[in-house]
């Protein structure tokens, strides 16, 4: 797949250097090159530079456009039959033609218990200053979840990551789960109300994060809103705090 961004000046979908002097005749790919979705900018160049396949979004493979650029001279028939026979011939290969596809059962529960054990092996731990973790269960009576992800399961940023779940466990039903203590929670969008609500529990687990997309870049690494600040009360008002952040959930 093409990206989006510019090498040495050029798109990276209609870059001939990279689509076919380094993919194809140093590194000896044999598939074919498809576009990223609004990656595509022109039809002769992408073609010219080798890519096979655009996303359904754009236009530039269109049937007008490309009849348009051979009817011009811009384009050759022999570029358009290499880019279709480097596509086919993959799609055969597979043998995508030398079988009816039929859709199966998603394995929910199996797959469940992958995707939970991926988050937990990139859950990373960054500092455990007093030794707040790993928290015993048996010892706690109360436990407050603060701040903008403490509430739904949060899938994904914006883009290619975002997924709908056949089913989600939210931070408080997953806490719920593990312990007999009494769960409150808060948004966190009250700087006050949530330092009252880490001060009355045992411990205080304040949940932040952003939602990244791709196409924006970052200006800055502190966190949206007053969550940098939200971090501080809380911590202010419970000794026994434990932050945890869900960031960079993009594709």
């Amino acid at each position: 797949m093409c990206a989006y961004p510019v090498v040495n000046g050029t798109h990276a979908c209609q870059n001939t250097p990279l689509l076919t002097d380094v993919l194809r005749n140093q590194w000896g790919f044999t598939g074919y090159v498809q576009s990223d979705f609004g990656a595509t900018h022109g039809t002769v160049p992408s073609a010219t530079a080798g890519m096979a396949l655009e996303m359904p979004s754009g236009v530039a493979y269109s049937a007008t456009n490309v009849k348009a650029a051979i009817a011009s001279g811009q384009l050759s028939v022999h570029t358009v039959d290499n880019l279709l026979i480097s596509r086919f011939a993959t799609m055969i290969r597979f043998g995508m033609f030398d079988r009816t596809h039929t859709t199966t059962p998603i394995p929910v529960t199996a797959d469940g218990a992958f995707a939970r054990t991926a988050a937990e092996a990139g859950t990373v731990l960054l500092k455990n200053t007093g030794t707040q973790l790993p928290l015993d269960a048996t010892k706690l009576h109360s436990i407050a979840v603060i701040g903008p992800f403490a509430g739904a399961a949060y899938t994904g940023g914006g883009g290619s990551s975002f997924v709908q779940p056949l089913y989600t466990v939210s931070p408080v039903a997953g806490i719920q789960h593990r312990t007999a203590a009494t769960v409150t929670v808060n948004d966190g969008s009250n700087l006050s109300t949530a330092a009252n609500a880490a001060r009355g529990a045992d411990v205080a687990v304040v949940m932040v994060g952003d939602k990244e997309t791709e196409g924006t870049d970052r200006t800055t690494l502190a966190l949206p809103g007053n969550q940098d600040q939200l971090i501080a009360a809380v911590a202010a008002a419970n000794p026994h705090t434990v932050v945890v952040v869900r960031a960079a959930a993009q594709s």
